[in-house]
Formats: C-alpha cells, sequence, structure tokens
C-alpha cells in the first residue's frame, strides 16, 4: 500500500512537471518566442534540480553498505578480564536512559554509559550526497580503548520516511518532497521501490552483525556469567 502511494506522488509530480512546462511555453509562445524550446528548457531544468545527485547517492550509499559497513571487534570480554583482572566483578549496569553529549575533534558524541567502566558511544557522520554514516562503538572509558564498533548507512533528505497512519505519510511526503533520496540502514528493506535493491545474502549478514554487536553491548553492560 506504502510502495503504490509513493509511486501516485512521484506520477502526481511529474504530471506537474509537464504543466509547469507546458504553461512556461504556451507564455513563450505568447511573447513571440518559441515555445517548445522554452518548455523543454524549463522541464530540464526543474528535472535536474530535483534529480542531479540520485545517481551520486545510490552509488555512495551501495558501495559504503557492500564495504564499509557491519561489525568490528576488538576485544571480548573474556580478553578484557584477563587483561583487568578482579575488575569485571565489581561492575554494575547503570540505568538505561544514562546519556550525555560530548564534544570532540570529529563532532559530537551520544555517550551511553553502560557500567562505571564501559560506554555505548554514537557518532553520526555525514558524508556527500545526504549519506550519513551512524557509527556505534563499545568504548573502555578508562583506557578509551574500542571493544568494538559497528557501522551502518542510511540516507535522509531531511528527516526520514517513518510513518503509521495515512495523514502521517502525507505530512512525510511534504516535508520529504526528495522521497527517493530516503534509504533506511543497510540491512532494513528498502523504503522506496526503485533505486539499488539490497542482496538479501548482504542484509541477512549485515542483520546478523548488528545483533551480534548490541549482544556483546549487552554481555559488557552486565557481565557474561552474571
Amino acid at each position: 500500500m506504502a510502495g503504490m502511494l509513493f509511486i501516485l506522488f512521484l506520477l502526481a509530480s511529474f504530471c506537474l512537471l509537464v504543466f509547469v512546462s507546458w504553461a512556461a511555453a504556451r507564455l513563450a509562445r505568447r511573447y513571440g518566442r518559441r515555445g517548445g524550446r522554452y518548455g523543454i528548457a524549463v522541464f530540464l531544468a526543474v528535472m535536474g534540480l530535483l534529480f542531479w545527485d540520485w545517481l551520486p547517492m545510490e552509488i555512495s550509499y551501495k558501495n559504503k553498505c557492500e564495504n564499509e559497513a557491519g561489525l568490528t571487534q576488538y576485544k571480548t570480554p573474556e580478553e578484557w578480564q584477563a587483561e583487568n583482572p578482579g575488575v569485571w566483578e565489581t561492575l554494575t549496569p547503570m540505568p538505561r536512559f544514562n546519556e550525555e553529549v560530548i564534544r570532540s575533534q570529529g563532532g559530537s558524541v551520544l555517550r551511553s554509559r553502560l557500567n562505571e567502566r564501559f560506554a555505548k558511544d554514537v557518532t553520526a557522520i555525514h558524508h556527500w550526497f545526504t549519506v550519513d554514516e551512524i557509527r556505534t562503538q563499545i568504548v573502555d572509558m578508562q583506557t578509551n580503548t574500542t571493544m568494538a564498533v559497528h557501522v551502518d548507512f542510511r540516507a535522509h533528505p531531511s528527516g526520514g520516511l517513518s510513518f503509521n497512519s495515512f495523514g502521517e505519510l502525507c505530512f512525510v511526503l511534504a516535508r520529504n518532497f526528495r522521497f527517493w533520496m530516503a534509504k533506511g540502514n543497510c540491512y532494513a528493506a528498502n523504503n522506496i521501490y526503485w533505486g539499488w535493491q539490497k542482496p538479501q545474502e548482504l542484509r541477512e549478514r549485515l542483520g546478523m552483525e548488528s545483533s551480534r554487536f548490541y549482544d556483546l553491548m549487552e554481555n559488557f553492560k552486565r557481565g557474561v556469567g552474571k
């Protein structure tokens, strides 16, 4: 249903563009100009403004999901315990919403403390053509050492395409009139039905790595065996 609504919205936008081009051609003829040339110029100009960065976004998003997204683990909880004997047993899980914003040279980091020693750091890194990198790390706050990092990508023209009702969908389409530029995370199904279609194998692999990362985070937070 949502896919059909998006397609209908795109067709309506295209019809509106054709009407504007026709009106420009008619106005040009009224002043003794060649209407067809002006109509085509208006059509191409508007199409260029709307779609000039669509293909670069698709290529960038595809390459980053295929080559950079996923989980990298540097240290297991068992390895950390072996390097820090007697400390693991003293750690206590922190409340769920224990968050703070940390300023760094690379920008702002949203830090959620897992316990007295570990934290989850989330950083949003903006790339060209509306592609955003979401980097989530498990960090030893005392030594500033990264235990594991999960990297994901998405693309949003201005805020994403989530909605729960037809009214919200209309609002989203109005706000994100270039909705074809929106992409969900690398392991989710596509939000729209054109552009690069994520291979099932890639989605399954990245989905499993995302689950492994959050399981690992829970282990660092609560302690294996606790």
